[in-house]
């Protein structure tokens, strides 16, 4: 057996494995932090996450006309852009949120209602949003521009390391840290 191809892909497969882990681990914690409050398996958390992701390519395409075929931004018009997505992003997934938690949780809450029943709603309430996004999107492929350029940072025993690859490990760091200091503390 040819161990060389291993030894040769590691440290680029190790780095971007951590990436994408990350971002799981974000996408988990959301489910966690649910279940740990309310005592409730939201299957409609992916579909909170959507709203998310459509608003932000809603931004990018819509409101700043950055398209598929426009250079990457630099500078402030990044930062605003990506300022812009974030912010709105976050409005539009809490407002949905808030919706799907008046509608489909609070009154079986209310009413003392098994299990069941909260996990029937909630998975009524994934299908209602992920069907709304298919319906609104024609069932076509959505594609978001790309607003950051691909900029080496250098190489690690073979491993490329790219700006976005560093932006994801340390800012999903941070959201680590700042959301065990909130529950911790709070």
């Amino acid at each position: 057996m040819n161990f060389s191809i291993v030894i040769d892909q590691f440290w680029p497969l190790l780095i971007s494995g951590i990436s994408l882990g990350l971002i799981y681990v974000l996408i988990s914690l959301g489910y966690t932090m649910v279940y740990g409050v309310l005592r409730l398996i939201n299957f409609a958390n992916s579909e909170i996450f959507m709203v998310g992701t459509f608003m932000t390519v809603f931004v990018e395409t819509g409101l700043t006309n950055h398209t598929l075929r426009t250079q990457p931004l630099h500078g402030f018009q990044l930062f605003w852009t990506l300022l812009l997505a974030l912010v709105l992003s976050m409005l539009a997934s809490g407002v949905t949120a808030v919706i799907v938690e008046l509608v489909a949780y609070r009154r079986l809450r209310a009413r003392g209602t098994n299990r069941l029943a909260s996990l029937i709603s909630a998975i009524g309430a994934s299908i209602v949003l992920s069907e709304s996004a298919r319906i609104l999107s024609h069932s076509r492929p959505q594609a978001s521009p790309r607003l950051l350029e691909k900029v080496s940072l250098g190489t690690f025993y073979g491993a490329n390391i790219r700006i976005d690859t560093v932006i994801v490990i340390v800012v999903s760091i941070l959201m680590f840290f700042t959301l065990d200091q909130f529950v911790n503390r709070s």
